[in-house]
């Protein structure tokens, strides 16, 4: 899905509603490599346009396959989240209107890519550490070799 920026100013004076199945596995994976795969994602929200500019509010729930950063299987990682973001053209270089915890989007061509909105903020809430359930539960040996071994912090 994609609108110009021109088309969300337009038809966003009410909120306009958002309920799409959007598949972004392929705009991930293309951006993190570690990405095995991406359930297509559920987005709920809204675009509207305020003072400020377009601002859009939705959650974005998916699940994605990644490895495991202690042994590389595969693991399960549901992500449920909430997005709030203004847009505003790339051509646009006076942000000072916003403050500095609104995050704002600059739109290459004033063109907002729903699936890019997506993938990007995916990539954002991906977790640093990532292990199996046996992992978590300690059932799973760490690593070692010769003159080396894992050891957990704390």
């Amino acid at each position: 899905m994609n609108w110009t920026l021109n088309e969300l100013k337009r038809n966003c004076r009410e909120p306009f509603k958002i309920a799409e199945v959007i598949d972004a596995a392929s705009i991930v994976k293309a951006k993190n490599g570690n990405v095995i795969s991406v359930s297509p994602a559920n987005v709920n929200g809204f675009f509207l346009l305020d003072q400020l500019g377009v601002f859009g509010n939705f959650k974005i729930e998916a699940t994605v396959i990644l490895p495991s950063t202690r042994s590389l299987k595969p693991v399960k990682v549901p992500l449920n989240f909430g997005v709030n973001e203004y847009y505003v053209d790339a051509a646009e270089h006076d942000l000072s209107r916003f403050e500095q915890t609104d995050v704002v989007v600059q739109l290459k061509d004033g063109l907002l890519d729903l699936a890019e909105v997506v993938a990007d903020n995916l990539l954002i809430h991906l977790p640093s550490r990532i292990l199996t359930a046996e992992e978590e539960n300690g059932n799973w040996p760490l690593p070692k070799g010769k003159d080396w071994q894992l050891l957990e912090e704390g």
